[in-house]
């Protein structure tokens, strides 16, 4: 726990050097939850949506939500080796007393938090814009597979 810790806490400190980085991430998400809001209004009312209770925004977000997990996920254990091998720093991690596989995860394991947070916020943003969009979602279904998505990214396949 001490060794995830300490990789979440570099790479935070690490983003933390680039102010406007955190600036970016949010503006993304509000520009992704309007544009994804406003495109769903071209469909509203689409009689081949309603057996999917005509919801359009609902069925785009958790879309959305499902591959933004799954992009993150894929690309986060490549990722950190990625950027531990152009660091320098992927000899030293390799030949500590750690084992490996708790050093891959925990590398891997700060860009899949900050997805998360950014998850729920996106959501949250969705909520506000519009109240009643997950109405619908049958949520264990989602956190099943958010999870499947999630572990499989880690390498838990």
């Amino acid at each position: 726990m001490k060794t995830l810790g300490a990789f979440v806490r570099r790479d935070f400190l690490e983003q933390n050097r680039y102010g406007p980085f955190w600036i970016g991430r949010l503006g993304s998400l509000f520009l992704q939850v309007f544009s994804t809001f406003f495109t769903a209004q071209l469909f509203n009312g689409n009689p081949a949506l309603t057996p999917y209770g005509g919801n359009y925004f609902a069925y785009a977000l958790v879309g959305t939500l499902t591959l933004q997990l799954l992009v993150v996920t894929m690309a986060a254990l490549p990722g950190a080796v990625y950027y531990a091998q152009t660091q320098g720093t992927l000899e030293p991690l390799l030949t500590s007393p750690t084992p490996i596989g708790a050093i891959l995860v925990a590398a891997s394991s700060f860009g899949i938090l900050t997805e998360l947070v950014g998850m729920v916020l996106f959501a949250g943003v969705a909520w506000v814009v519009d109240p009643g969009v997950f109405a619908q979602v049958h949520w264990g279904a989602l956190g099943f597979l958010l999870a499947v998505h999630g572990l499989c990214g880690w390498g838990w396949d």
